[in-house]
């Protein structure tokens, strides 16, 4: 384990690549706290800037792809990744950029969480998006990977070999059926 400069362990760094919800109800500001919660250190890539409030959702700006890649990139670079957590990705750009860093880094640890639609019923992810994340980007998933869906975004998403129950918390666990 290494040590943060005083002597002291130094907590683990999780990565979230999401988008980001100003209420800090969503998105990278929920995990970061969620993280910090747990003890870990939180980075973060944005996928996307959402205007919205407790209300719904009134518009998305996706961050243009290579500008995720550089950010990925950059915290890649300086820290020490022990888990990453993939939520909101916007556009199928953002989609892809983000299977070609897994690909090049192979994290022992990665959470799915394809956020596809808002709670208030706004599309999150482009019809694009959701192509990839089903035909690319779960199946690449590794061991141990979770991947997590609400109901209604796991109806988008086209069948996958893989099944799924309604109800549980967790909704595929592929390729190890070991929990993080």
């Amino acid at each position: 384990m290494s040590t943060n400069g005083h002597g002291h362990p130094a907590p683990p760094i999780l990565l979230t690549i999401a988008g980001f919800d100003p209420c800090c109800g969503a998105g990278t500001a929920a995990d970061l706290k969620t993280f910090a919660a747990h003890g870990c250190y939180g980075v973060a890539a944005i996928t996307s800037l959402t205007v919205q409030n407790t209300q719904g959702v009134q518009s998305v700006h996706n961050t243009p792809s290579a500008e995720l890649r550089a950010q990925l990139e950059a915290i890649a670079n300086d820290c020490d990744i022990a888990a990453v957590k993939i939520g909101m990705l916007g556009n199928r750009g953002n989609a892809v950029v983000v299977a070609e860093f897994l690909d090049a880094h192979k994290f022992a640890h990665v959470v799915h969480d394809p956020v596809m639609k808002s709670s208030s019923g706004t599309e999150l992810l482009d019809a694009g998006g959701i192509k990839f994340v089903a035909a690319e980007l779960l199946r690449r998933a590794r061991r141990p990977t979770k991947i997590i869906f609400t109901e209604p975004d796991a109806r988008l998403l086209p069948p996958l070999p893989h099944s799924w129950r309604p109800g549980e918390d967790c909704w595929r666990l592929l390729r190890s059926p070991r929990s993080m």
